[in-house]
C-alpha cells in the first residue's frame, strides 16, 4: 500500500537536489519556478545545505503528478546532477502555515515585501496570540 502523500487536497514534498555550484542553481531554480505555477504548484524556496544533496526545495502542488512535473523541471535545470523526492505524510503543526518562524533585522531589510512583515523577531504563535505579549 502506498503512503498517503496528499494533505488537505495537496501533495507536498521536499526535493533534495545534488547540484554543481549550489548557490547559483538555487537562485536560478527559484528565479525560474518561485513565482510560477499559480495554484497548480508552489516552489516555496530553495535552501543551500551542507550535505551530499546540497539543495532542499519544498514543493506544494495540486497533485502527486504535478510534483513529478516540477521535479522534471528541476532535473532539467543546468547544474542539477540528481534529485530525490521525500514525500510529506503529515504536518506538525497542522495546518503548516501555523508554524513558527524567525525574521532577523537583516532579512526584514532585504525583503521585497516589507509591508507584509510586522517586525523582526519570532513569528507565529509563540509566545501565543495574546495581544499583550
Amino acid at each position: 500500500m502506498e503512503p498517503e502523500t496528499t494533505l488537505g487536497g495537496r501533495a507536498r514534498a521536499w526535493v533534495l537536489v545534488r547540484a554543481e555550484r549550489a548557490q547559483d542553481v538555487a537562485e536560478g531554480l527559484y528565479g525560474k519556478l518561485g513565482h510560477e505555477g499559480g495554484d497548480g504548484f508552489v516552489v516555496v524556496r530553495a535552501d543551500v545545505v551542507d550535505y551530499d544533496y546540497n539543495l532542499v526545495i519544498p514543493v506544494d502542488a495540486e497533485s502527486e503528478e504535478m510534483v513529478h512535473r516540477v521535479v522534471g523541471m528541476i532535473k532539467d535545470h543546468p547544474g542539477v546532477r540528481d534529485t530525490v523526492v521525500v514525500w510529506v505524510q503529515s504536518h506538525v503543526p497542522y495546518p503548516p502555515h501555523d508554524a513558527h518562524g524567525y525574521i532577523t533585522v537583516e532579512e526584514l531589510e532585504a525583503s521585497t515585501k516589507p509591508e507584509e512583515l510586522i517586525e523582526p523577531g519570532r513569528q507565529g504563535a509563540s509566545p501565543g496570540y495574546n495581544g499583550w505579549g
